[in-house]
Parts: structure tokens; C-alpha cells; sequence
């Protein structure tokens, strides 16, 4: 890993947050998250901000997850990372 510090901007943060305290650390599926996110519901930005955290490391799909929903691509679950970056811990 290099040594750049992580840019997570407000949009990440607030997918985060809900990840981590709505959903308890896993949410059932991409649109939950996006729904939540994206300004005024929008799901294109929601699902943009929520692919950018997945990209950046910080949340991670898991299609096994019990909270998963069947037909989709898998459960937002919250990486140690990701988990690190909403509590504040190092």
C-alpha cells in the first residue's frame, strides 16, 4: 500500500455512515446505499458514490452475506478499512 493519504469526500463519507449505522455494517444491495446517497434519491449519483467506496477499498460486495438480497450483485458489507474511517479509529 502506498503511502498517500485517502481522499474521502463528503459523498463516500455519508455512503459510509449509512452503511455503517442504518444498515448496521452490511446493506442488502447497492441500491439501498444509492437511494440513501445520491441527492434528492438519485440513484445514478447514489450508485456512483457507492461504487467509488467500493473502488477505494473501504466496502466491499459479498454475494454470500445473509443480509444480501437474492437478485443482486451481493451485500454491502463495510471493510476494516471502511470501518476504521467512520469510527475515527487508526
Amino acid at each position: 500500500m502506498s503511502n498517500r493519504k485517502r481522499v474521502v469526500g463528503p459523498a463516500m463519507e455519508a455512503a459510509l455512515r449509512v452503511i455503517h449505522y442504518r444498515f448496521g455494517g452490511a446493506a442488502p444491495c447497492k441500491l439501498a446505499v444509492a437511494e440513501e446517497v445520491g441527492p434528492y434519491g438519485s440513484r445514478y449519483y447514489g450508485y456512483r458514490t457507492v461504487d467509488r467506496v467500493i473502488a477505494a477499498g473501504l466496502a466491499k460486495l459479498d454475494p454470500k452475506h445473509p443480509n444480501a438480497v437474492r437478485n443482486s450483485a451481493g451485500a454491502v458489507v463495510l471493510t476494516d478499512a471502511g470501518r476504521a474511517e467512520v469510527t475515527g479509529e487508526k
